[in-house]
């Protein structure tokens, strides 16, 4: 019999790409649900002893958290139990059933000053986010050092991301639109998220590793090239400053790996292909 593969958090940008990544794998995958009533019943802010997790351990993908750096910083109690304390009595748990447990992190586990931070680089977070990811991290593996990966990823853009998709309707529409100039990402795709969390999962391979673009692009650089893929006005995208408005403006976003990483263009180019695609045919 093949080994289960659990995915918690299914519905979202990651979880929606590693089920599609394991959809042609041939093994037998189970999708957990918030709802009381499902076979497989995970939700982050229930107890902990009303899940209800699958036995004959294979792969579990932890998915499910709270992103949303503001909703982080308004709601840290919240936060905290979505981000650390409920994922790390999840990966407890499915470690004593024999999973491999493959946890996303981010690149706020770092406060962006130092450029290319390895993967045992100090940890320095300056935000909600950063930190609770940072203590999640430590705490995982820790707990299961030899069936846990952690996967920080610089920051993950697919069709969906509501960003982009405001930036799409607003230049299909010819109006001008806003980015930050003093803001930087290093994206990749969701794909490339999925596929890299997958070869974790199947070699079994513990420790922390990063997935990111191989350089820096400032928003507005991401907004001026997706004008481009859609054949807009560039002029239509105007810098504005994130200063003054509680952002966290790090100087630097892109990770240090060992492998090679993909060029910054090539997700934001497919994101905006994506929204754009979705909303000319009237998708939502």
């Amino acid at each position: 019999m093949k080994e289960q593969t659990l995915v918690v958090g299914a519905g979202g940008c990651l979880g929606r790409a590693v089920r599609a990544e394991l959809a042609g794998s041939g093994w037998p995958v189970s999708v957990s649900s918030r709802e009381a009533g499902a076979p497989v019943f995970v939700n982050l802010e229930a107890p902990a002893d009303s899940w209800r997790l699958p036995e004959g351990g294979g792969a579990a993908f932890l998915l499910a958290a709270l992103t949303d750096t503001a909703a982080c910083e308004a709601d840290p109690a919240r936060a905290r139990m979505l981000n650390l304390e409920a994922p790390r009595e999840l990966a407890r748990m499915l470690a004593a059933r024999g999973f491999f447990v493959v946890f996303p992190s981010t690149s706020q586990v770092f406060d962006g000053s130092a450029s290319l931070p390895g993967p045992d680089a100090p940890t320095n977070p300056v935000t909600v986010y950063g930190g609770l990811k940072a203590e999640a991290e430590a705490t995982i593996l820790g707990d299961s050092p030899r069936s846990a990966a952690v996967l920080r990823i610089s920051k993950v853009l697919d069709g969906g991301n509501g960003l982009i998709r405001r930036w799409v309707g607003g230049l299909l529409a010819g109006r001008p639109v806003e980015a930050f100039s003093d803001m930087v990402m290093a994206p990749v795709s969701e794909v490339d998220a999925a596929r890299t969390m997958l070869e974790l999962a199947r070699a079994r391979t513990p420790g922390r590793f990063h997935l990111s673009a191989a350089r820096d692009m400032s928003y507005f650089e991401a907004a001026r090239l997706g004008a481009a893929v859609l054949g807009a006005d560039p002029g239509l995208v105007w810098p504005v400053s994130g200063a003054g408005r509680g952002l966290f403006l790090p100087a630097h976003a892109a990770l240090g790996a060992s492998d090679p990483a993909p060029e910054p263009e090539e997700a934001v180019r497919r994101a905006f292909e994506l929204a754009a695609g979705a909303l000319r045919g009237g998708r939502t």
